[in-house]
């Protein structure tokens, strides 16, 4: 799978979108088949992550609320092997809507999704909150399905603990452009909110972000005098040379 770049990117006017799950599930394939527009027959296995860039003008799915708003996707597709996802963890950081994918035909690979999410939000510290939304996507829909539908909706959705499900097939394409304009719209509903907290926080005045700057102001001035210190010891030798031994 190619990597594609985009110089708005460094502007951070994006929404970044991260798909993740157990190795086999069709990450790659829902992400190539939507993008290229044509189904990727043989997906390679993902090593590490790699990312796409999608330009989207928002629809009446989930709903028609931001009708018409641009969003600037960028999506992350990570490596499901159990080798790479500590690798993987690494990509989290600033994530504002996480996709879930298992496989409908393989009871293991649901039975996973819940160590998927405990994983992302706990690197994420997002744990106590769940601010962060999930989308739960039972992908391969054109197989023999093993798990019912109703009951998924039940346990994730209807619980609040993913926002929405989906299941799909990159096979026939069902429902794959649903999972990123759902993904569009979760990602910008979180970013206002994200905004709308910020707001908050200076309109009460709130001395959270000086306390913050001031400890990493210490802490930068602490390190810089350990730094000094540890430079002019090695730079004392018996013959009163500059030198360092690091």
């Amino acid at each position: 799978m190619s990597q594609k770049s985009n110089s708005n990117l460094s502007h951070k006017n994006f929404s970044k979108i991260l798909i993740i799950g157990d190795s086999g599930v069709g990450k790659s394939s829902l992400l190539q088949t939507f993008n290229l527009l044509k189904e990727s027959q043989k997906a390679k296995p993902t090593v590490g992550a790699e990312f796409y860039s999608k330009q989207l003008t928002l629809q009446e799915f989930p709903s028609s609320l931001y009708k018409g708003q641009e969003v600037h996707l960028q999506i992350w597709d990570t490596a499901g092997q159990e080798r790479f996802q500590s690798l993987c963890t690494a990509f989290y950081r600033g994530t504002d809507c996480c996709v879930i994918v298992f496989d409908l035909s393989d009871l293991a690979t649901y039975s996973n999704v819940e160590k998927w999410v405990s994983t992302f939000q706990q690197v994420m510290g997002d744990d106590i909150k769940h601010d962060i939304p999930i989308i739960l996507v039972g992908n391969k829909s054109d197989k023999e399905r093993l798990i019912d539908s109703q009951t998924i909706n039940e346990y994730w959705v209807d619980s609040g603990k993913a926002k929405i499900y989906i299941e799909s097939s990159a096979h026939n394409k069902d429902g794959v452009e649903n999972i990123f304009y759902g993904a569009g719209f979760y990602s910008h509903e979180y970013q206002l909110m994200r905004k709308r907290q910020s707001m908050e926080r200076k309109a009460s005045g709130s001395p959270r972000g000086k306390i913050q700057v001031q400890k990493r102001d210490s802490f930068r001035t602490s390190n810089r005098r350990e730094s000094n210190l540890i430079l002019e010891r090695h730079s004392k030798t018996k013959y009163g040379a500059s030198k360092c031994s690091c």
